[in-house]
């Protein structure tokens, strides 16, 4: 009697034991799927935000394409068609170089920054952020200058550069070091003020910046190829 009884006790502890087991499992497998389907959900989401985001930007660049297609006739049909045509074609043309809007060259400078190469430098120094090519711009137009690009990427008045993670970001593409600005104006002036005692130059070159100027007799800088896309501000005449 006593070893049946023990042996009764023994198979009630493995069943309970069992029926636990099977609980914690189904609980477990619930709770995956549920999880598995939420990133589902979440990803389909992002994907769809994804394709939309592409599809805005591609009507976007048509509209831009059309807008300089129709900037361009009315800027041939001004041309030709009265005496004082002329002098409003050049005041076009002029806005537009000064807009990004159109291929320029001219004199100006060259810099070329980079980050340290030195290796017992702080972490957070010794590497260009997007801030030092805020304040290298800044000073650039400051002295005059008339077009500025960085990397290629002509600038606009709209143009962002900012850092994403580890990666500065101008014109919303991707740049890294080392970074090529070449500004066009009067190289004289641009390299002065560039390089003036306690400027911006001798201040990155303490943060052991690589820095490098050169004055350019032609530089050549091609059209701002973004899109420009104007939602609340309007002529106000």
């Amino acid at each position: 009697m006593k070893f049946k009884r023990k042996v009764h006790i023994l198979l009630a502890m493995v069943c309970f034991i069992l029926c636990f087991a099977i609980t914690l499992q189904y609980k477990s497998v619930t709770r995956n799927n549920s999880i598995e389907k939420e990133a589902t959900n979440s990803n389909t989401e992002m994907e769809n935000n994804l394709i939309n985001a592409r599809q805005q930007n591609i009507d976007l660049q048509k509209e831009n394409m059309q807008l300089h297609t129709d900037l361009e006739t009315y800027r041939k049909e001004a041309a030709s068609n009265s005496d004082g045509a002329e002098a409003l074609k050049k005041e076009m043309e002029k806005y537009r170089t000064l807009s990004g809007l159109t291929n320029v060259k001219g004199p100006g400078i060259t810099i070329e920054l980079a980050d340290s190469t030195k290796t017992d430098t702080a972490s957070d120094s010794g590497i260009v952020h997007d801030t030092d090519l805020l304040s290298l711009v800044n000073e650039l137009y400051a002295a005059g200058a008339e077009a500025v690009c960085i990397n290629e990427e002509r600038l606009i008045i709209s143009s962002p550069i900012r850092c994403v993670g580890n990666t500065i970001m101008v014109n919303n593409k991707r740049c890294s070091s080392p970074y090529k600005i070449k500004a066009i104006g009067d190289s004289e002036a641009l390299y002065t003020a560039i390089n003036m005692r306690g400027g911006i130059c001798e201040q990155m070159k303490r943060d052991s910046l690589g820095v490098n100027v050169t004055k350019n007799s032609s530089l050549t800088m091609e059209k701002y190829n973004g899109v420009i896309d104007m939602n609340y501000a309007e002529d106000s005449q």
